[in-house]
Order: C-alpha cells, then sequence, then structure tokens
C-alpha cells in the first residue's frame, strides 16, 4: 500500500481504492481462480454435495440476492471461512475441497490488508484517542466467496443490481468487464480489474464507524455478454463486533450498535451468515 495518509485520502475523496497488489497475493487470487473454474465446470449433482455451514461452500442460484428476493442474482457461489475448515476437509468431493484450500490462502493474504487499510483510515478519521489494535480481528468474522456466472446467458440486465456490501470493506478481483460502480455524481463507473489489481469496496460498517467520512461504495455488476464465463473473487472484511466502535462520534452513528450490524449482515441478501459467539 503507498503511505498511509494518501491511502486513506484517496479512499475517501474517490469512495473505493484500486490496488496493485504483490506476487504473493496475486498468486493466490490466480490459483484460487483456476480452481474456481474447475469447482464450477463440475456436475451439479457433485456441486451439491459441497454445501457447508453457516452459509459456506456451495450455493446454487436463486438464492443470494443484492435488493429484491424475488430477483435473485444469477450467479452460483462457493464461500470459505475459518470457522468451517474442519468441515470442508470431509468434503466428499476433491475439487470443492482444493477449492476451499486456495481461498484460505486467500484469505489469509487479504487479512492483513484489510488491517493495515482499516488501521490508516481510522488514524486518518478519528477524533482524538488511542485505537484498539486490529491485529487477528478478522479472522472469525470475514470470508472469501467466489461468484461465477454466465455473462453470456444471463438475460437480466444485471447479474448484481445495485447495492453495497454492508461489511467494512470488499476486496475484488474479478477475471471479466461488468463491474460499475457508483460515483458521488450518480452516475456509474466502469471498472475492471487486470492482474495483480483489486478493487476495495468500502460498506455500510465503514461509514458507521467514520461517523459518514467513508461512504459507502454502491455498485453493479452487469453482464458483458461477449464472455462467456465471469468469476469475482472477493474477500468480505469484517471485524469482531466487539471492536466495532465508533472512530469519530456523530450523528452518523449515535445509538447505533455497528457490531450487531456485522452480526446480521447477511440477512440482508438472504442468507443466514455466522453464528453468533
Amino acid at each position: 500500500m503507498t503511505h498511509k495518509v494518501d491511502t486513506a485520502r484517496k479512499l475517501l475523496a474517490d469512495g473505493y481504492l484500486l490496488l496493485r497488489v504483490d506476487e504473493a497475493t496475486w498468486s493466490a487470487i490466480d490459483a484460487a481462480a483456476d480452481a474456481a473454474y474447475r469447482f464450477f465446470r463440475r456436475p451439479m449433482a457433485e456441486k451439491g454435495m459441497s454445501v457447508l455451514p453457516e452459509d459456506c461452500g456451495y450455493r446454487p442460484t436463486g438464492i443470494e440476492y443484492s435488493q429484491d428476493p424475488n430477483r435473485p442474482d444469477p450467479i452460483e457461489s462457493f464461500t470459505a471461512s475459518m470457522r468451517t475448515v474442519r468441515d470442508a476437509a470431509r468434503l466428499p468431493i476433491v475439487a470443492a475441497r482444493i477449492l476451499h484450500e486456495h481461498l484460505l490462502e486467500v484469505f489469509g493474504v487479504f487479512a492483513p490488508l484489510a488491517e493495515a487499510l482499516t488501521t490508516r483510515v481510522a488514524d486518518a478519521v478519528a477524533d482524538s484517542g488511542a485505537l484498539a489494535s486490529f491485529h487477528g480481528a478478522f479472522d472469525r468474522w470475514s470470508c472469501v466467496q467466489v461468484n461465477y456466472s454466465r455473462p453470456a446467458e444471463t438475460v437480466e440486465g444485471c447479474i448484481h443490481e445495485p447495492h453495497e456490501d454492508g461489511h467494512l470493506w470488499t476486496f475484488a478481483h474479478a477475471t471479466a468487464p461488468g463491474l460499475e460502480v457508483a460515483t458521488a455524481s450518480g452516475d456509474f463507473l466502469a471498472i475492471t480489474t487486470g492482474a495483480r489489481e483489486v478493487i476495495v469496496m468500502p460498506g455500510e460498517v465503514a461509514h458507521l464507524l467514520s461517523g459518514g467520512c467513508v461512504r459507502p461504495l454502491y455498485h453493479r455488476v452487469r453482464p458483458d455478454r461477449r464472455h462467456g464465463e465471469r468469476l469475482a473473487v472477493l474477500f468480505f472484511a469484517d471485524m469482531a463486533p466487539a471492536l466495532c466502535q465508533p472512530w469519530l462520534r456523530n450523528d452518523v452513528n449515535a445509538g447505533i450498535a455497528i457490531g450487531a450490524r456485522v452480526r446480521s449482515n447477511a440477512t440482508r441478501f438472504g442468507l443466514s451468515g455466522f453464528t453468533p459467539e
């Protein structure tokens, strides 16, 4: 990452960050994408045997949605977290076990980036006082997800309708075009992540912790029908609810239990989320 002030200022000004990652991070992303392609091309019966607890493992189309449960996102997905390592080791499909392992490697490279970014933004907006350490804070409440779609076959106008993810941060790399982010003027800007490039998108939790200094990034994914397949590797970064104390206290977060938003966020999109601890 760049110097902490520059990183924070750019995020605050633009509403998102485009980061060029190091070779180790890119290698983990690339390997996970290869494993994901191999998994999602397997027969549906095999993929259906790869479900894990707490919304992890495989999910077919028709479950998760961006805004309206009557318009589910036309994606298949596979999610990995530190909570389901033992369950994943017992999956009967080899391709699913391999994918879960690669996604945990992605988790391992993104979690420190999330810690560093959170520290820098918190330092930039905090009104006073020492902030808690964020080291290890993302291990139990974050997850890695890979979304798989077939843009050439998508009849809807969007793969994902306009939404914000609700998390603290989303780190994302996609293998094909389609992502569009909302600008301050309300227009949508197309962003395609290239090799060794990820986009960081703030969610509602970042907005609340920063007292509104960070705005949640609304975005959508439209089908580019020149592409038969599209993968998005996503790190949904959330930290322990007990650490979700405002960096800047004002009317934006007054009376809001931000940690409770972390626990219940997944229910906004048709999922059940992690079991509370």
